[in-house]
């Protein structure tokens, strides 16, 4: 009995929310196609009826993940002045690194470096992410010169991946917190 288009639809979302859920916990190496299907609850077969290869449901996961990111910082910044925008992106951001159910974490600080190793599909996936989050800190930035706003945001971006990146991966909640509230002075004080 053949699936219809919307249920075939729905299998694969569950793959793509169930794969970027395992890979942002496990990292990308440690999870195997047999795995999400798994916890997908389908057999390894069906995966192929879906995806062409373990690259193509990486950057379907990535992207799924990182829209939900995008998403949860444009709504943070509703109606807000570009200085309160700009701390409630960073707050919001930075919180990831604490919370360990969180929603939208963002796969640059969380499995970044794994990312460098897939094909460039997977990473073109993370550089469009990466120029997203970069294009909506730029709007929030006094006015200055569309390239000096820029700049300004990437080194923001690039700062808050690694607070995070680090804060993970501090032996203690202390240092974390510190690793996160320095970031957080240092993006704020760069505007």
């Amino acid at each position: 009995m053949r699936k219809s288009k919307t249920e075939t639809a729905e299998t694969r979302a569950r793959i793509v929310h169930t794969a970027a859920k395992m890979f942002l916990e496990n990292g990308l190496g440690a999870v195997g196609m047999r795995d999400i299907m798994a916890a997908a609850g389908l057999t390894r077969g069906a995966f192929y009826r879906h995806f062409a290869s373990k690259d193509e449901l990486i950057a379907e996961a990535n992207g799924s993940s990182s829209e939900r990111l995008y998403s949860r910082l444009q709504n943070g910044i509703i109606g807000k002045s570009q200085a309160k925008a700009l701390e409630n992106i960073v707050s919001i951001y930075l919180s990831q690194a604490e919370q360990q159910d969180e929603q939208s974490p963002c796969t640059l600080a969380m499995i970044g470096a794994e990312l460098s190793h897939y094909d460039r599909g997977v990473r073109d996936v993370a550089v469009s992410a990466y120029d997203h989050i970069v294009q909506l800190i730029a709007s929030q930035l006094p006015q200055q010169n569309k390239k000096k706003r820029l700049r300004i945001a990437s080194g923001i971006v690039s700062t808050m991946v690694g607070a995070v990146t680090l804060a993970r991966i501090a032996p203690d909640a202390a240092v974390a917190k510190t690793i996160l509230a320095n970031a957080k002075a240092a993006v704020l004080a760069a505007q």
